[in-house]
């Protein structure tokens, strides 16, 4: 059960810590101009 959980969960986990980067990625490139 806690696998399958795991499977359906990693994508998601993935996609918002990619999100999470490109925005404070965004934010400090703003700062910085």
């Amino acid at each position: 059960a806690f696998s399958s959980y795991l499977m359906a969960m990693a994508p998601i986990l993935i996609v918002y810590i990619f999100a999470q980067k490109w925005v404070v990625g965004g934010v400090m490139r703003g700062a910085v101009k």
